[in-house]
């Protein structure tokens, strides 16, 4: 895994790979100003624009901001084209979530139940993973 030195971070005593949340935003390509279509043509897989499996794209942009911050992921994706022609993308949310758990990524993530999440992370910034809640 290449490392940054500019986004290296303690988390709980353990070094890992955590970019400042101004840096992670700045790249995050969100889907108000970079749609599906020109997200997929930016990286090359045009193949993807019209496939159903790849419409859900919250892992990819996730993904893509980390890798432009200069993180290394290990994905099932290769970016085809552009300066980070090479580079590999997460396109699954589970796997994603599970990979920036690891301590060289962003380290144990915090868990909250449903009634709990709004009070323990409204007033923070950084990297959010839901799943299995009911209602939503």
């Amino acid at each position: 895994m290449s490392c940054n030195k500019n986004i290296l971070a303690v988390n709980r005593g353990k070094t890992c790979l955590k970019p400042p949340f101004s840096l992670l935003s700045s790249h995050y390509p969100g889907n108000k100003t970079v749609s599906r279509e020109a997200l997929y043509q930016e990286l090359g897989w045009q193949d993807l624009i019209q496939n159903p499996s790849y419409a859900n794209t919250c892992a990819i942009r996730i993904s893509v901001a980390l890798v432009k911050c200069g993180i290394t992921l290990r994905g099932g994706l290769v970016i085809q084209k552009g300066p980070h022609r090479g580079r590999r993308v997460e396109a699954g949310q589970a796997r994603l979530a599970r990979m920036l758990a690891e301590p060289a990524y962003f380290g144990k993530a915090e868990a909250f139940r449903r009634d709990d999440a709004v009070l323990g992370i409204a007033a923070r910034k950084g990297v959010v993973a839901f799943w299995n809640i009911p209602g939503t």
